[in-house]
């Protein structure tokens, strides 16, 4: 699970922008479906990675400051690639996510910020296993062992490409 830089943008008049690369801090959680723990978060740099293979996933939290100037101005965030299945929060509000990993990816954030404050992004990642949709898919079902721990000779996760 890994992220590429991070930062806002303010569009129309004029192009500014406020990067997000830096100390994040994150936690290993069962579910993304619940809401992140108060205890045990863990400094990170991002851009930078956390190894995960086996169903994990993981919160990644950073508070940033939007100007009072910003109120009307388009933001948009900029991820330069979060992999592998992504859900992003601003103060709590879903604001989209992306599904790959490889491609950068804008979502607009305006109506979430709060201007003139201080504000929480929450970025939900899931790890390759992540392309798997429902329950846990049984490798030992296999017509051959498989292991787990490195996938051989299989693409089990969408590649990056543009058409």
């Amino acid at each position: 699970m890994s992220f590429a830089s991070v930062f806002i943008v303010s569009a129309y008049p004029q192009r500014l922008h406020i990067s997000l690369d830096g100390q994040w801090e994150f936690v290993r959680v069962k579910s993304l479906d619940e809401p992140p723990p108060n205890q045990g978060w863990q400094p990170i740099q991002v851009p930078g990675t956390i190894y995960g293979y086996n169903y994990e996933r993981a919160w990644f939290r950073q508070k940033f400051f939007a100007p009072e100037a910003w109120r009307h101005y388009r933001l948009t965030l900029h991820f330069g690639g979060v992999k592998y299945n992504s859900r992003v929060f601003v103060n709590g509000k879903y604001v989209g996510g992306c599904f790959n990993g490889y491609d950068a990816f804008e979502l607009d954030i305006t109506d979430a910020v709060r201007f003139g404050a201080e504000n929480e992004l929450l970025v939900g990642v899931h790890d390759w296993t992540g392309v798997f949709v429902g329950d846990r898919v049984d490798f030992e079902k296999e017509r051959r062992p498989v292991l787990r721990e490195r996938p051989q000779d299989r693409v089990i996760a969408p590649i990056g490409g543009r058409f």
